[in-house]
């Protein structure tokens, strides 16, 4: 009998691992469905995910799906409404976020501050309103409520990443690089903690930098950042015709880049190419008529010379193409 217990043991625990194994899985929200396919770079369905939703965090989606393609105007069209409705939501910060881009300092002040000040009580209120700082330039600020935000919700992955970039903004690479390994912890997929990961290796270790970044790029082929990355470290190496490839990648998915304008101007400007450089320039200031007002810039070595010049359509953030040289 006692085999025959034995067996009934082991034919139950069987029967209770495979009901476990089949118990499925559960269903994602179409927010969750919507923010997937922005990470995989699948942005022509983020708006049929999202159906008929008219919420402020299904506008914040919508328009990230458009500014990915460089489709500006789309994204504030879609922002507006939700955003003067709820001026603390993601709606708001996403407008904010753009107009920042677009050089609308003043508007995007307005906007990004009230959410700053929105009393955050939940882990995306504070991650949300950490956003928001970082965009104004409060880092300080960020930074506290970044931490708050990890300290309700440790093992969120874009909270993680989010405060991640900010250290990387401001050079703590060594804090940079946890943030971003927490995150792939969670979800080792995440497209923008991958890039983080291959931006704190590229100065130091570039093999793991690119490994980085093609992991990246299986998962999102259409990550603008993964492809300027490449171009940064293409450079770096004076491989201009890699980084003018990596370059058109970009501008593929978003011809309205202004890190890809930006950088594919200093390449121009190195190798003597005037009317193409001008155009590039055109290009960016059409776009954002005060990008990088107010400094002088440098080319970095790794262009080809520490050649200086003054232009507000320079500033990017790829810093090998473009080096601050004076800051009035």
């Amino acid at each position: 009998m006692r085999w025959f217990a034995g067996a009934c043991a082991l034919l139950l625990g069987t029967f209770v691992v495979c009901r476990a194994a089949q118990t499925p899985a559960r269903a994602q929200s179409p927010a969750e469905q919507a923010t997937r396919a922005l990470n995989e770079g699948r942005y022509d369905e983020v708006d049929g995910l999202l159906k008929a939703d008219t919420g402020p965090q299904a506008a914040a989606l919508r328009a990230r799906a458009a500014i990915a393609r460089g489709r500006y105007a789309d994204a504030e069209a879609l922002l507006k409404a939700p955003a003067a409705a709820n001026p603390t939501s993601d709606a708001a910060l996403e407008l904010g976020q753009l107009q920042m881009l677009l050089g609308r300092r003043a508007d995007a002040t307005r906007v990004l501050q009230r959410v700053v000040d929105l009393a955050p009580r939940t882990a995306p209120e504070y991650a949300r309103a950490a956003a928001a700082a970082r965009a104004l330039g409060q880092y300080k600020t960020a930074n506290d409520l970044y931490r708050s935000a990890t300290r309700l919700a440790p093992q969120d992955p874009v909270i993680n990443t989010a405060w991640g970039e900010l250290f990387l903004e401001k050079y703590d690479r060594p804090e940079a690089l946890k943030s971003f390994q927490a995150a792939l912890k969670v979800d080792e997929n995440y497209v923008p903690a991958r890039l983080g990961l291959a931006a704190v290796a590229a100065a130091g270790n570039p093999p793991a930098a690119k490994e980085a970044i093609e992991q990246a790029l299986k998962v999102n082929p259409k990550a603008v950042d993964a492809h300027l990355l490449t171009a940064e470290m293409a450079l770096d190496d004076r491989r201009r015709d890699d980084a003018r490839e990596a370059i058109d990648k970009a501008l593929a998915v978003n011809p309205k880049s202004l890190d890809a304008l930006s950088m594919k101007a200093a390449v121009d400007f190195v190798e003597g190419k005037q009317t193409e450089f001008d155009n590039q320039v055109k290009a960016v200031l059409a776009i954002n008529p005060v990008y990088g007002d107010g400094h002088t810039y440098g080319l970095h070595p790794s262009c080809g010379g520490m050649q200086t010049l003054s232009s507000p359509a320079m500033l990017g953030n790829i810093s090998c193409a473009w080096s601050p040289v004076f800051s009035p």
